[in-house]
Protein backbone atom coordinates (compact mmCIF):
# COMPACT_ATOMS: atom_id res chain seq x y z
CA UNK A 1 0.00 0.00 0.00
CA UNK A 2 2.85 2.46 1.04
CA UNK A 3 5.54 2.26 -1.67
CA UNK A 4 8.41 4.37 -3.29
CA UNK A 5 7.10 4.46 -6.35
CA UNK A 6 3.72 6.12 -5.22
CA UNK A 7 6.11 8.69 -3.15
CA UNK A 8 8.01 10.12 -6.07
CA UNK A 9 5.16 9.94 -8.84
CA UNK A 10 2.38 11.16 -6.60
CA UNK A 11 2.95 15.10 -6.62
CA UNK A 12 0.24 17.14 -7.53
CA UNK A 13 0.22 20.93 -7.49
CA UNK A 14 -3.93 22.54 -8.56
CA UNK A 15 -2.66 25.54 -7.18
CA UNK A 16 0.12 25.59 -3.95
CA UNK A 17 -1.43 27.20 -1.34
CA UNK A 18 2.00 28.22 0.82
CA UNK A 19 5.85 27.34 0.44
CA UNK A 20 7.57 25.30 3.15
CA UNK A 21 10.41 26.60 5.27
CA UNK A 22 13.45 25.04 5.23
CA UNK A 23 12.44 23.22 8.45
CA UNK A 24 9.29 21.95 7.28
CA UNK A 25 10.99 20.53 4.22
CA UNK A 26 13.21 18.59 6.52
CA UNK A 27 10.01 17.44 8.64
CA UNK A 28 8.15 16.44 5.83
CA UNK A 29 11.33 14.58 4.32
CA UNK A 30 11.58 12.62 7.95
CA UNK A 31 7.80 12.15 7.99
CA UNK A 32 7.68 10.28 4.48
CA UNK A 33 10.60 8.45 4.52
CA UNK A 34 9.08 6.55 7.66
CA UNK A 35 6.21 6.14 5.42
CA UNK A 36 8.00 4.75 2.58
CA UNK A 37 9.91 2.06 4.88
CA UNK A 38 6.44 0.26 4.09
CA UNK A 39 5.46 -0.04 7.57
CA UNK A 40 8.08 -0.82 9.44
CA UNK A 41 5.14 -0.23 12.93
CA UNK A 42 1.56 1.03 11.73
CA UNK A 43 1.97 3.58 15.01
CA UNK A 44 5.09 5.10 13.13
CA UNK A 45 3.51 5.55 9.78
CA UNK A 46 0.10 6.77 11.75
CA UNK A 47 2.66 9.16 13.66
CA UNK A 48 4.34 10.57 11.02
CA UNK A 49 0.92 10.96 8.94
CA UNK A 50 0.00 12.78 11.77
CA UNK A 51 2.58 15.67 11.97
CA UNK A 52 2.17 16.07 8.67
CA UNK A 53 -1.50 16.59 8.93
CA UNK A 54 -1.43 18.45 11.95
CA UNK A 55 1.50 21.02 10.23
CA UNK A 56 0.10 20.91 7.00
CA UNK A 57 2.91 19.99 5.48
CA UNK A 58 1.01 18.54 2.78
CA UNK A 59 -0.15 22.58 1.48
CA UNK A 60 2.86 22.84 -0.98
CA UNK A 61 1.68 20.57 -3.39
CA UNK A 62 -1.81 19.39 -2.24
CA UNK A 63 -4.46 21.13 -1.51
CA UNK A 64 -5.95 19.27 1.24
CA UNK A 65 -4.76 16.43 3.54
CA UNK A 66 -7.18 13.92 1.91
CA UNK A 67 -5.74 14.46 -1.45
CA UNK A 68 -2.35 13.99 -0.27
CA UNK A 69 -3.04 10.61 1.23
CA UNK A 70 -5.04 9.83 -1.63
CA UNK A 71 -2.29 11.23 -4.66
CA UNK A 72 0.77 10.29 -2.69
CA UNK A 73 -0.02 6.98 -0.60
CA UNK A 74 -3.08 5.66 -2.01
CA UNK A 75 -4.39 5.93 0.96
CA UNK A 76 -8.33 7.05 1.47
CA UNK A 77 -8.52 9.75 3.98
CA UNK A 78 -11.01 7.61 6.40
CA UNK A 79 -7.91 5.05 6.78
CA UNK A 80 -5.52 7.67 6.91
CA UNK A 81 -7.64 9.44 10.38
CA UNK A 82 -7.75 5.91 11.73
CA UNK A 83 -3.67 5.37 11.65
CA UNK A 84 -3.44 8.92 12.90
CA UNK A 85 -5.64 7.86 15.63
CA UNK A 86 -4.03 4.35 16.67
CA UNK A 87 -1.12 6.46 16.83
CA UNK A 88 -2.37 8.41 19.58
CA UNK A 89 -3.35 5.19 21.57
CA UNK A 90 -0.16 3.52 21.24
CA UNK A 91 1.53 6.44 22.48
CA UNK A 92 -0.44 6.06 25.62
CA UNK A 93 -0.12 3.05 26.32
CA UNK A 94 3.65 3.30 25.68
CA UNK A 95 3.95 5.05 28.97
CA UNK A 96 3.33 2.04 30.90
CA UNK A 97 3.50 -0.68 28.43
CA UNK A 98 6.49 -2.08 27.50
CA UNK A 99 7.23 -1.97 23.02
CA UNK A 100 6.89 -5.56 22.91
CA UNK A 101 3.39 -5.70 24.51
CA UNK A 102 1.73 -2.82 22.25
CA UNK A 103 -1.00 -3.77 20.09
CA UNK A 104 0.71 -5.22 16.89
CA UNK A 105 -2.18 -3.79 14.60
CA UNK A 106 -3.75 -0.72 13.82
CA UNK A 107 -7.25 -2.80 13.90
CA UNK A 108 -6.39 -3.98 17.47
CA UNK A 109 -6.00 -0.17 18.52
CA UNK A 110 -9.24 0.51 16.61
CA UNK A 111 -11.53 0.28 19.70
CA UNK A 112 -9.51 1.90 22.01
CA UNK A 113 -9.45 5.18 19.84
CA UNK A 114 -13.20 5.32 20.82
CA UNK A 115 -11.85 6.30 24.51
CA UNK A 116 -11.15 9.81 25.73
CA UNK A 117 -8.88 9.01 28.43
CA UNK A 118 -5.38 7.29 28.38
CA UNK A 119 -6.11 5.55 31.89
CA UNK A 120 -9.08 4.15 30.37
CA UNK A 121 -7.00 2.98 27.44
CA UNK A 122 -4.42 1.26 29.28
CA UNK A 123 -6.59 -0.17 31.46
CA UNK A 124 -9.21 -1.69 28.68
CA UNK A 125 -5.64 -3.20 26.60
CA UNK A 126 -4.45 -4.80 30.08
CA UNK A 127 -7.89 -6.82 30.22
CA UNK A 128 -8.04 -7.35 26.70
CA UNK A 129 -4.29 -8.70 26.96
CA UNK A 130 -5.44 -10.88 29.98
CA UNK A 131 -8.56 -11.82 27.90
CA UNK A 132 -6.46 -13.06 25.35
CA UNK A 133 -3.78 -15.00 27.35
CA UNK A 134 -6.48 -16.77 29.44
CA UNK A 135 -7.51 -18.29 25.96
CA UNK A 136 -3.60 -19.14 25.25
CA UNK A 137 -3.63 -17.47 22.04
CA UNK A 138 -2.35 -13.83 20.75
CA UNK A 139 -4.42 -10.74 21.78
CA UNK A 140 -6.77 -9.86 18.52
CA UNK A 141 -8.64 -7.11 17.39
CA UNK A 142 -12.11 -8.85 19.12
CA UNK A 143 -10.58 -8.87 22.05
CA UNK A 144 -10.13 -4.54 22.11
CA UNK A 145 -13.35 -4.54 21.36
CA UNK A 146 -14.90 -7.25 23.22
CA UNK A 147 -13.52 -5.23 26.28
CA UNK A 148 -14.92 -2.08 25.23
CA UNK A 149 -18.40 -3.18 24.34
CA UNK A 150 -18.60 -4.55 28.23
CA UNK A 151 -17.01 -2.20 30.34
CA UNK A 152 -19.54 0.59 29.74
CA UNK A 153 -18.77 2.63 32.95
CA UNK A 154 -15.31 2.68 31.27
CA UNK A 155 -16.23 4.44 28.32
CA UNK A 156 -18.19 6.53 30.47
CA UNK A 157 -16.10 7.31 33.69
CA UNK A 158 -17.06 10.30 35.36
CA UNK A 159 -14.28 11.18 38.08
CA UNK A 160 -15.05 13.54 40.72
CA UNK A 161 -13.79 17.19 40.37
CA UNK A 162 -13.30 18.58 37.00
CA UNK A 163 -14.49 16.75 33.72
CA UNK A 164 -12.46 14.23 32.90
CA UNK A 165 -11.55 15.61 29.10
CA UNK A 166 -10.16 18.81 30.73
CA UNK A 167 -7.79 17.02 32.99
CA UNK A 168 -4.98 17.33 30.98
CA UNK A 169 -6.07 19.81 28.60
CA UNK A 170 -6.44 22.81 31.27
CA UNK A 171 -3.54 25.55 31.62
CA UNK A 172 -1.20 24.19 28.86
CA UNK A 173 -0.49 24.99 25.43
CA UNK A 174 -0.71 21.50 22.86
CA UNK A 175 0.83 21.29 20.19
CA UNK A 176 -1.50 20.10 17.38
CA UNK A 177 -4.46 21.33 14.98
CA UNK A 178 -7.45 22.14 17.10
CA UNK A 179 -10.04 20.54 14.50
CA UNK A 180 -8.60 17.47 16.32
CA UNK A 181 -7.97 18.89 19.46
CA UNK A 182 -11.45 21.13 20.21
CA UNK A 183 -13.65 17.70 19.89
CA UNK A 184 -12.00 16.59 23.30
CA UNK A 185 -13.44 19.59 25.28
CA UNK A 186 -16.46 19.16 27.39
CA UNK A 187 -19.73 19.99 26.34
CA UNK A 188 -20.64 23.51 27.73
CA UNK A 189 -17.21 23.60 29.97
CA UNK A 190 -16.05 27.13 28.54
CA UNK A 191 -16.59 30.49 29.41
CA UNK A 192 -14.96 32.27 26.77
CA UNK A 193 -13.56 31.40 23.16
CA UNK A 194 -11.02 34.15 22.32
CA UNK A 195 -8.62 33.65 19.47
CA UNK A 196 -6.63 35.23 17.01
CA UNK A 197 -6.90 33.43 14.07
CA UNK A 198 -4.98 32.95 10.83
CA UNK A 199 -5.93 35.62 8.48
CA UNK A 200 -5.49 33.81 5.19
CA UNK A 201 -3.87 36.72 3.32
CA UNK A 202 -0.24 34.73 2.63
CA UNK A 203 1.65 36.48 5.86
CA UNK A 204 3.62 32.59 6.26
CA UNK A 205 3.07 29.28 6.11
CA UNK A 206 1.01 29.76 9.39
CA UNK A 207 -1.55 32.21 8.15
CA UNK A 208 -4.22 29.61 6.33
CA UNK A 209 -7.88 30.40 6.92
CA UNK A 210 -10.46 28.50 5.04
CA UNK A 211 -14.45 28.77 4.95
CA UNK A 212 -14.25 25.23 6.21
CA UNK A 213 -11.72 25.12 9.35
CA UNK A 214 -14.08 28.60 10.39
CA UNK A 215 -16.78 26.50 10.34
CA UNK A 216 -15.51 23.74 11.88
CA UNK A 217 -14.45 26.09 14.75
CA UNK A 218 -17.59 28.22 15.34
CA UNK A 219 -19.18 24.85 15.24
CA UNK A 220 -17.47 23.47 18.17
CA UNK A 221 -17.88 27.16 19.62
CA UNK A 222 -21.28 26.54 19.51
CA UNK A 223 -20.91 22.91 21.50
CA UNK A 224 -18.59 23.85 24.40
CA UNK A 225 -19.13 27.46 25.37
CA UNK A 226 -21.88 27.50 28.19
CA UNK A 227 -24.73 29.46 27.54
CA UNK A 228 -23.47 32.58 29.26
CA UNK A 229 -20.05 32.37 26.89
CA UNK A 230 -18.90 34.61 24.72
CA UNK A 231 -16.69 34.22 21.48
CA UNK A 232 -14.03 37.00 19.86
CA UNK A 233 -12.38 36.55 16.85
CA UNK A 234 -9.67 38.28 14.87
CA UNK A 235 -9.49 38.17 11.41
CA UNK A 236 -8.43 40.64 8.60
CA UNK A 237 -11.75 42.93 7.36
CA UNK A 238 -12.14 41.47 3.73
CA UNK A 239 -11.83 38.06 4.51
CA UNK A 240 -13.77 38.00 7.85
CA UNK A 241 -16.70 39.85 5.77
CA UNK A 242 -16.49 37.12 3.10
CA UNK A 243 -17.09 34.71 5.45
CA UNK A 244 -19.88 36.64 8.01
CA UNK A 245 -21.96 33.75 7.16
CA UNK A 246 -20.20 31.34 8.88
CA UNK A 247 -20.67 33.65 12.07
CA UNK A 248 -24.57 33.45 12.34
CA UNK A 249 -25.38 30.79 15.12
CA UNK A 250 -23.18 33.12 17.20
CA UNK A 251 -25.66 35.88 16.62
CA UNK A 252 -22.33 38.05 15.70
CA UNK A 253 -21.15 41.86 16.00
CA UNK A 254 -18.24 43.27 14.24
CA UNK A 255 -16.24 45.19 16.73
CA UNK A 256 -13.35 47.01 15.49
CA UNK A 257 -9.78 47.55 17.00
CA UNK A 258 -8.17 50.53 15.87
CA UNK A 259 -4.41 51.42 16.86
CA UNK A 260 -2.24 54.43 16.20
CA UNK A 261 1.02 53.26 15.55
CA UNK A 262 0.32 51.81 12.69
CA UNK A 263 3.11 51.07 10.02
CA UNK A 264 3.74 53.80 7.33
CA UNK A 265 5.20 50.97 4.63
CA UNK A 266 3.75 49.73 1.89
CA UNK A 267 2.11 50.77 -1.52
CA UNK A 268 1.35 54.17 -2.17
CA UNK A 269 -2.51 53.56 -1.12
CA UNK A 270 -4.43 53.44 1.78
CA UNK A 271 -2.82 51.72 4.83
CA UNK A 272 -4.27 50.03 7.61
CA UNK A 273 -5.00 50.55 11.30
CA UNK A 274 -7.96 49.20 12.45
CA UNK A 275 -9.44 45.34 12.39
CA UNK A 276 -11.90 42.99 12.84
CA UNK A 277 -13.06 41.57 15.75
CA UNK A 278 -16.00 38.69 15.81
CA UNK A 279 -17.80 39.17 18.56
CA UNK A 280 -20.93 36.39 19.38
CA UNK A 281 -22.70 34.39 21.77
CA UNK A 282 -24.62 31.86 22.27
CA UNK A 283 -27.31 33.24 24.92
CA UNK A 284 -27.37 35.94 27.80
CA UNK A 285 -23.13 36.25 28.12
CA UNK A 286 -21.31 37.55 30.89
CA UNK A 287 -20.28 41.15 30.49
CA UNK A 288 -18.23 42.62 33.36
CA UNK A 289 -19.06 46.19 32.14
CA UNK A 290 -16.49 47.93 34.97
CA UNK A 291 -13.76 46.03 33.03
CA UNK A 292 -13.61 47.64 29.72
CA UNK A 293 -14.98 51.07 30.83
CA UNK A 294 -12.68 53.71 29.01
CA UNK A 295 -11.88 57.16 29.87
CA UNK A 296 -13.79 59.93 29.00
CA UNK A 297 -12.91 62.76 26.33
CA UNK A 298 -13.70 66.21 25.61
CA UNK A 299 -16.43 64.93 23.17
CA UNK A 300 -18.44 61.82 25.38
CA UNK A 301 -17.94 64.12 28.67
CA UNK A 302 -20.05 66.87 26.91
CA UNK A 303 -22.33 64.43 24.81
CA UNK A 304 -24.33 63.73 28.16
CA UNK A 305 -25.05 67.51 28.95
CA UNK A 306 -26.32 68.58 25.13
CA UNK A 307 -28.36 65.06 25.04
CA UNK A 308 -32.07 65.26 24.96
CA UNK A 309 -33.01 63.10 28.00
CA UNK A 310 -36.52 63.85 27.12
CA UNK A 311 -36.97 61.33 24.53
CA UNK A 312 -34.11 58.52 26.19
CA UNK A 313 -34.63 56.21 28.40
CA UNK A 314 -31.39 56.18 29.84
CA UNK A 315 -31.87 60.44 30.47
CA UNK A 316 -30.60 61.34 33.94
CA UNK A 317 -33.12 64.73 34.64
CA UNK A 318 -33.89 66.87 37.87
CA UNK A 319 -36.57 69.62 38.39
CA UNK A 320 -36.98 69.52 34.17
CA UNK A 321 -32.97 69.99 33.42
CA UNK A 322 -30.08 67.52 32.39
CA UNK A 323 -27.74 66.65 35.16
CA UNK A 324 -24.09 65.12 34.65
CA UNK A 325 -23.69 61.71 35.38
CA UNK A 326 -20.22 60.49 35.14
CA UNK A 327 -19.24 56.72 36.15
CA UNK A 328 -16.07 57.08 38.25
CA UNK A 329 -14.33 54.31 35.86
CA UNK A 330 -14.90 55.62 32.78
CA UNK A 331 -17.77 55.42 29.59
CA UNK A 332 -19.15 52.21 28.09
CA UNK A 333 -17.14 50.96 26.08
CA UNK A 334 -18.12 51.13 22.31
CA UNK A 335 -17.70 49.19 18.79
CA UNK A 336 -14.54 50.51 18.70
CA UNK A 337 -11.83 49.49 20.82
CA UNK A 338 -8.76 51.33 21.06
CA UNK A 339 -5.22 49.96 21.99
CA UNK A 340 -1.85 50.02 20.45
CA UNK A 341 -0.22 47.43 18.13
CA UNK A 342 2.61 45.42 19.28
CA UNK A 343 4.97 47.28 17.02
CA UNK A 344 7.98 49.54 17.60
CA UNK A 345 8.07 50.49 21.73
CA UNK A 346 5.21 48.27 22.76
CA UNK A 347 7.01 45.38 20.68
CA UNK A 348 10.08 45.45 23.76
CA UNK A 349 8.52 45.63 26.19
CA UNK A 350 5.94 42.56 25.41
CA UNK A 351 8.58 40.70 24.12
CA UNK A 352 7.75 40.42 20.77
CA UNK A 353 8.09 37.11 18.53
CA UNK A 354 5.64 36.11 16.73
CA UNK A 355 4.73 38.26 13.52
CA UNK A 356 1.02 39.09 14.55
CA UNK A 357 0.91 39.28 17.89
CA UNK A 358 -1.77 40.77 19.69
CA UNK A 359 -1.72 43.66 22.72
CA UNK A 360 -1.64 42.48 25.77
CA UNK A 361 -3.84 45.17 27.68
CA UNK A 362 -6.43 44.10 24.69
CA UNK A 363 -6.73 40.67 25.62
CA UNK A 364 -6.77 41.24 29.29
CA UNK A 365 -9.80 43.38 28.59
CA UNK A 366 -11.51 40.71 26.64
CA UNK A 367 -10.96 37.99 29.03
CA UNK A 368 -12.21 40.55 32.14
CA UNK A 369 -14.95 41.59 30.27
CA UNK A 370 -16.13 38.13 29.26
CA UNK A 371 -15.60 35.59 32.14
CA UNK A 372 -14.72 35.88 36.23
CA UNK A 373 -12.17 34.33 37.59
CA UNK A 374 -11.91 30.77 37.88
CA UNK A 375 -13.37 30.68 34.53
CA UNK A 376 -12.11 28.45 31.54
CA UNK A 377 -10.42 30.31 28.46
CA UNK A 378 -10.14 29.00 24.66
CA UNK A 379 -7.47 29.82 22.33
CA UNK A 380 -7.63 27.31 19.11
CA UNK A 381 -5.02 29.02 17.40
CA UNK A 382 -2.57 29.98 20.32
CA UNK A 383 -0.17 31.93 17.97
CA UNK A 384 2.31 34.36 20.24
CA UNK A 385 -0.01 32.93 23.59
CA UNK A 386 -1.20 36.14 24.53
CA UNK A 387 -4.36 35.04 24.67
CA UNK A 388 -3.48 32.62 27.80
CA UNK A 389 -1.11 34.77 29.81
CA UNK A 390 -4.33 37.37 30.10
CA UNK A 391 -5.99 34.50 31.50
CA UNK A 392 -3.80 33.00 33.86
CA UNK A 393 -2.86 36.79 34.58
CA UNK A 394 -6.49 37.15 35.51
CA UNK A 395 -6.50 34.06 37.61
CA UNK A 396 -8.61 32.27 34.89
CA UNK A 397 -8.12 28.38 33.31
CA UNK A 398 -7.02 28.25 29.87
CA UNK A 399 -6.19 25.60 27.08
CA UNK A 400 -4.06 26.65 23.88
CA UNK A 401 -3.47 24.77 20.74
CA UNK A 402 -1.15 25.80 18.17
CA UNK A 403 -0.14 23.31 15.06
CA UNK A 404 3.75 24.65 14.68
CA UNK A 405 5.48 23.25 17.15
CA UNK A 406 8.08 26.49 17.11
CA UNK A 407 5.10 28.38 18.07
CA UNK A 408 3.81 25.85 20.63
CA UNK A 409 7.39 26.00 22.33
CA UNK A 410 8.13 29.48 22.35
CA UNK A 411 4.27 30.12 23.69
CA UNK A 412 5.08 28.14 26.59
CA UNK A 413 8.39 30.07 27.63
CA UNK A 414 6.15 32.92 27.66
CA UNK A 415 3.44 31.65 29.95
CA UNK A 416 6.43 30.46 32.36
CA UNK A 417 8.64 33.99 32.31
CA UNK A 418 5.54 35.97 32.21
Amino acid sequence: MYTTAMATNGQHNSGAVGTLTTREQSRLGRAERTIAKGLKSFWEVGMALKEIRDQRLYRQHYDTFAEYCARRWDLSRPRAYQLCAASEVVADLSTDVDVRGLPESEAQARALTRLKLPAQRKQAWKLAVARAAAAGRAVTAKDTEHTVRSLPNLASMKPSGPPPGLRGLRDKVHTGDCVEWLPKIPDRSVAALITDAPYGIGQGGWDEMSRELAEVVVREALRILKPTGSFFWFGNNEVTAGMWGVFQPLRPRWLTWFYRNSSNIGQPTFGWNSQVIVYGHRGQPVFNLDAARVPYSANTSTHRVNHDDSTSRFGIRKNGQSQKCYHAGGRKPMDVLEFPAVTAGVAEAEGRWHPAQKPLALMRTLVAVATNPGDLVVDPFCGGGTTCLAARQLGRHFIGFERDAEFARKCRQRLASG
